[in-house]
């Protein structure tokens, strides 16, 4: 089996299979990784790697804002919504967005999902 260490801020952590940061509350959101790779078979440890820095600290985005309803489209046979991202989108783009409604029994169903913009038309 193989095993690898990571070497980061000159504190050593072995891994199988995911690498484990021994302090991750030291790092803020988006923030750059840097790291170097050192791997181990039975028969000895290879040299480090060069220093890498393609990792980032990602987390979830802020929830969507200000949902309202667009009067120029909503009508008997349809309704329009509207709304803003959150403030903070985790480090990466927003992907898409998932829309819920309760039918008034305050269980949640899901209308729409995979959406790309920031409005959707009900039919």
């Amino acid at each position: 089996m193989v095993l690898a260490r990571l070497l980061l801020q000159q504190q050593v952590v072995q891994y199988r299979y995911q690498f484990y940061f021994s302090r991750p509350s030291a790092y803020l959101w988006v923030d750059s990784v840097f790291a170097k790779v050192i791997a181990t078979n039975i028969v000895n440890s290879s040299v480090e790697s060069p220093s890498g820095n393609g990792g980032v600290i990602l987390t979830n985005p802020d929830a969507p804002i200000n949902l309202a309803n667009d009067a120029t489209i909503t009508d008997a046979t349809r309704i329009g919504l509207t709304w803003q991202p959150g403030a903070a989108n985790g480090g990466t783009t927003v992907i898409d967005y998932r829309l819920s409604w309760d039918q008034g029994t305050f269980n949640n169903v899901v209308l729409a999902s995979g959406i790309t913009t920031t409005f959707y038309i009900t039919t």
